[in-house]
């Protein structure tokens, strides 16, 4: 819900979703079209920093 506010607000705002909660991240990754990247707790720097650049490509790539 936060997602979909947030992108409505803002169109072309990346959202990358955590969780610790596999069920939530599953749902998210198939329901939730304003998240570009989901991440499971935990996670490190480097998945961190991969999600970051997946969603900004993914937001590139829709810009044009």
């Amino acid at each position: 819900e936060l997602a979909a506010r947030l992108t409505a607000a803002r169109p072309g705002v990346r959202v990358i979703l955590m969780s610790a909660d596999p069920q939530v991240a599953e749902r998210a990754r198939t329901h939730v079209a304003q998240v570009q990247v989901v991440l499971l707790k935990p996670f490190t720097d480097r998945e961190l920093q991969a999600a970051a650049a997946v969603a900004l490509a993914a937001s590139d790539t829709a810009d044009r």
